[in-house]
């Protein structure tokens, strides 16, 4: 109840993440009816492989996403402020677009044009971040792994330890 009295559903911050995946499946629409449009108009292929090039980072983000969110929830604890950091800067690309909209429906194309430049680079960078955060959360489970096979291991020769010593107090019942 205390969770959902802060706008939080059962599954946790899930609001916060179906907003981002959201904005990542608008934008990667705005990039295939980009792509569309360039194709139409003949444009060199150098900036249309830049524009698939952003589809498929689109693409992978989201996928990230939904297998980081199908059954994990948050990330670790020792990754919770990057992730943060991260999350912020989404937010931050998303309002430079809408500016960047509605400098253009003033008439005000040049800053427009700049801020979706920026807004691209920041994506960018973004986007990087996001993949090396991953890879660390990857090699963190990893590790996790590992340790988590040494403790079944040790777990297993406790179990067999207690069967023998079961077994051997049964016979010295039996004996008796």
């Amino acid at each position: 109840m205390e969770s959902k009295a802060k706008g939080r559903s059962e599954k946790g911050d899930r609001p916060g993440i179906d907003k981002e995946v959201h904005r990542l499946k608008e934008r990667l629409q705005d990039l295939r009816a980009k792509e569309q449009k360039m194709r139409e108009a003949n444009a060199p292929e150098q900036e249309l492989a830049e524009v698939r090039e952003q589809i498929s980072g689109m693409e992978r983000e989201l996928k990230m996403i939904h297998a980081r969110h199908a059954g994990h929830g948050e990330p670790p604890p020792e990754f919770r402020a990057q992730a943060e950091k991260l999350e912020i800067a989404g937010r931050r690309i998303h309002h430079l677009r809408v500016a960047a909209e509605n400098l253009k429906m003033a008439e005000m194309h040049d800053l427009a044009h700049k801020l979706m430049e920026q807004a691209e680079a920041m994506e960018r960078d973004v986007h990087e971040a996001k993949q090396r955060l991953a890879a660390e959360m990857h090699k963190g489970h990893e590790r996790h792994g590992e340790h988590g096979s040494d403790v079944a291991r040790e777990l297993k020769e406790e179990i067999q330890r207690l069967r023998a010593e079961v077994k051997e107090l049964r016979q010295k019942f039996e004996q008796r």
